[in-house]
């Protein structure tokens, strides 16, 4: 597996593609750096894998259309015009889904965790705590945002925050995501391995599928 990863703002980034400049025709500014910063992590992750050519348009859907021989993911977060971006990519038959999520650092407000977590992840969080609570959440929100990622080009699907279930492991940073309901070729139960990092700077997950 091949990552690419920068800081925003971002000078020196490769130039887009016509089918690139297309997907964004039309869009702030600040969205089309960060799109500009995505893209780049893209081409310089498939440049590794032998494809420094690669253009990587968006569908319809938004989501990005890939070289048909691999599986890959992009990223980016900011704040204003600080922010981060990146892409994972892999040859397919070395895995059969590849996804990475960024979020900015800091507990989820408790509304939003009670629309993210399952009972089974609610009941695993930290009692009494409203900041490890709110830690535990914005990890969750971040592994089921690379999972979602991971699924959507085999599935096509577009699942809600409760057909996902995040369950951490015993070694820091490891953590399982496993689908609540069956998506596309996908069986209920399907689990997804992946690896989380937490920072002052950014909340990161990537979940892959063998």
């Amino acid at each position: 597996m091949a990552v690419a990863e920068l800081s925003l703002p971002a000078t020196d980034l490769l130039p887009l593609a016509a089918a690139e400049l297309e997907s964004i025709h039309g869009a702030r500014p600040e969205r089309v750096a960060e799109f500009r910063a995505g893209r780049h992590c893209a081409r310089v992750a498939l440049g590794a894998l032998g494809l420094p050519d690669a253009v990587v348009p968006r569908a319809p859907d938004r989501s990005p259309v890939w070289p048909p021989d691999v599986v890959a993911s992009i990223t980016h977060t900011r704040v204003g015009d600080v922010g981060y971006a990146a892409a994972a990519a892999a040859r397919r038959g070395t895995l059969a889904g590849l996804g990475i999520d960024a979020e900015q650092p800091g507990p989820l407000e408790p509304r939003l965790a009670r629309r993210i977590l399952t009972p089974r992840e609610a009941a695993l969080t930290p009692p009494g705590d409203e900041l490890a609570r709110g830690l535990h959440a914005k990890l969750c929100f971040c592994a089921k945002e690379a999972a979602y990622k991971c699924q959507h080009p085999i599935t096509g699907a577009f699942l809600e925050f409760g057909d996902v279930e995040i369950e951490l492991g015993d070694e820091p940073g490891d953590f399982t995501a496993t689908l609540l309901r069956s998506a596309g070729p996908l069986a209920q139960g399907t689990r997804f391995a992946g690896r989380a990092a937490v920072t002052a700077e950014l909340v990161l997950a990537v979940v892959t599928l063998r």
